[in-house]
């Protein structure tokens, strides 16, 4: 009786650390996409910032030399 007490005590032990692992990875890898996605983002305006730049820079040459 007592075995199979501790037998189902495991058994909803290794469950439960199994659900709870799900979880951590899961929420992980919906991390590590977020990441990845507000990093392509950044780079994305990095690249627009460094083009407005270089086309204001331009303007400014192009005024200066009227």
């Amino acid at each position: 009786m007592f075995k199979k007490f501790l037998l189902k005590l495991k058994k909803q032990i290794l469950k439960d650390a199994y659900q709870k692992a799900e979880k951590i990875i899961n929420d992980a890898e919906l991390k590590a996409q977020k990441m990845i996605f507000e990093s392509e983002i950044m780079k994305r305006i990095k690249t627009e910032a460094e083009k407005i730049k270089q086309e204001t820079i331009l303007e400014c040459k192009r005024i200066k030399a009227e």
